[in-house]
């Protein structure tokens, strides 16, 4: 009985400890990658084409399911607020409901699907065909040229696409809001989106989505380069990219909601 008691003691402290010894490498991976990063610039035609590969295979995707909860978020109050005579505010709530939280979750949701999956998988692929020990033979360094590139490729992309994604945000709202149903007019929907919000409200919000879609980059990267074991390493190191990716954006979302919109609301209702 007390050798069951003790095994069944050591199971769950040996997970914890192999959790918190993946979340250390992955710390410490993501350290190295910000410090060969400016080393990158070496190999600027790299991060110019991974930065395009960005722009032409995500900015739409990720601009139009922005769009998609803008106009949810309009639904959302118009059914909650039309029997109290409320839809005058449909541009007013675009703003908690989109740039303070959703567009920032959705953003990262669907970078975790679309570049983080491929990233794993590239890197991955690069690792089992020994396409990085070959880099190595030939005297150029994979974390600059492999991981550095692609981080800084991340860093230029995301604030531009998730600005234009708030922008896809606006328009999903305004084509439910006044154009489908016509339960206001563009100019008190656009007076009520621009009197909800300031620049620091979206500076911030353009925090929260690069701290969450950075550290989605570094979580994939780190799993594509530490991949072994051929197809079937890949694809495990896939799902468990994906898995420890969106704890990461829950964790960051959660943190970064209470910093920066857990002080009460900056919203012109009542009188």
């Amino acid at each position: 009985m007390a050798a069951r008691a003790e095994t069944f003691i050591s199971k769950p402290a040996t997970a914890a400890r192999s959790v918190l010894a993946e979340a250390g490498d992955i710390a410490q991976f993501s350290a190295r990658a910000f410090r060969y990063a400016p080393g990158a610039s070496r190999h600027f035609a790299e991060i110019l084409r991974q930065t395009s590969l960005l722009i032409v295979g995500s900015t739409l995707f990720l601009t139009f399911l922005v769009m998609s909860i803008g106009s949810e978020c309009a639904l959302w109050w118009m059914n909650l607020s039309r029997p109290l005579g409320g839809t005058d505010f449909i541009g007013f709530i675009e703003v908690p409901c989109g740039i303070n939280e959703l567009y920032p979750l959705v953003m990262a949701y669907a970078f975790a699907a679309k570049v983080g999956t491929g990233l794993v998988a590239e890197i991955g692929a690069m690792r089992i065909t020994d396409e990085i020990d070959a880099l190595e033979s030939v005297g150029t360094d994979p974390m600059r040229y492999v991981i550095g590139t692609r981080l800084v490729a991340v860093l230029i992309f995301v604030p531009a696409a998730f600005a234009l994604a708030i922008i896809g945000g606006l328009i999903g709202g305004w084509l439910s809001g006044v154009v489908h149903f016509g339960e206001l007019t563009s100019a008190r929907y656009f007076e009520g989106y621009w009197t909800g919000q300031d620049l620091v409200t979206n500076l911030e919000s353009t925090v929260k989505a690069l701290s969450m879609t950075l550290g989605v980059a570094l979580i994939s990267m780190y799993y594509g380069y530490r991949a072994r074991g051929g197809a079937v390493g890949v694809g495990n190191a896939v799902a468990r990219s994906m898995f420890v990716s969106l704890l990461w954006i829950e964790f960051i979302a959660m943190c970064w909601s209470a910093l920066f919109f857990g002080h009460g609301a900056r919203f012109p209702f009542g009188g």
